[in-house]
């Protein structure tokens, strides 16, 4: 995968993690990261994760979605406090 897939996977996989349409991407990096399982309320082993995070903004608030590089699917989803969708981000 490169940049440019991850790109493209996140930009898919918008509406399924309620990022607005009109958010931008800004960077796309990629890197190791750790993630647990599914919910984090329930202890599960760390993994470390190749991910392409892909930053998304719209405003001053921004959303980071991270892809796995192996498999395209988003692994971690990380926002601003100031929430992208609500009125005071703009």
């Amino acid at each position: 995968m490169d940049s440019r897939e991850a790109q493209r996977l996140a930009e898919q996989a918008k509406a399924r993690h309620q990022v607005p349409d009109d958010a931008q991407v800004t960077s796309v990096e990629r890197r190791y990261i750790e993630t647990v399982g599914p919910d984090p309320r329930v202890p599960a082993p760390v993994r470390d994760v190749l991910a392409w995070i892909v930053h998304l903004q719209r405003g001053r608030a921004w959303v980071d979605l991270a892809v796995a590089d192996a498999t395209g699917e988003i692994v971690r989803v990380e926002w601003s406090r100031a929430r992208l969708g609500r009125r005071h981000d703009r």
